[in-house]
């Protein structure tokens, strides 16, 4: 295990004492080296600290959650349709699980991955590797039992 304790004098250089534990035969001992570093000092950001202050007014702020609520439920409204085609929608299921939203829709997307695990059959052959590999994952994902043998 290493340990360091740094100290800075005036004169820009940084004086660290490392302490290296090592165990023999029960008998612990600690080496203890000391060196110096150079800190070189860096221009200012001409940035500044105008992100770190940075933050929106009411009004700005209420208009996004308008949005973001807005969007809200045209997914809703997706995810409820009976899915007539079921790749497109496994699919849009799984770009929503991808880009960490789909909490919002936990039961819009239980309920349309209920109505496929009862009414489609995606083990047919004219299903494609991906559209039975989608399908098996997400139904497993979500705590329906599917077999894994065709």
């Amino acid at each position: 295990m290493d340990s360091h304790n740094f100290k800075i004098n005036s004169s820009s250089r940084v004086k660290s004492t490392a302490a290296t534990h090592a165990v023999h035969q029960n008998n612990e001992s600690v080496e203890h080296k000391e060196f110096a570093r150079t800190i070189r000092s860096s221009s200012p950001s001409s940035w500044g600290d105008h992100f770190f202050s940075y933050t929106l007014d009411d009004e700005a702020t209420q208009a996004i959650r308008k949005e973001v609520e807005r969007l809200k439920g045209k997914v809703k409204e997706q995810l409820l349709a009976t899915p007539i085609d079921q790749l497109q929608w496994l699919n849009y299921v799984n770009t929503l699980e991808l880009l960490g939203v789909a909490y919002h829709f936990e039961k819009e997307i239980d309920r349309g991955l209920r109505y496929i695990y009862e009414n489609y059959n995606i083990w047919s052959q004219e299903e494609t590797l991906y559209h039975v590999s989608l399908g098996f994952r997400l139904l497993r994902q979500h705590g329906f039992h599917v077999p894994n043998g065709m």
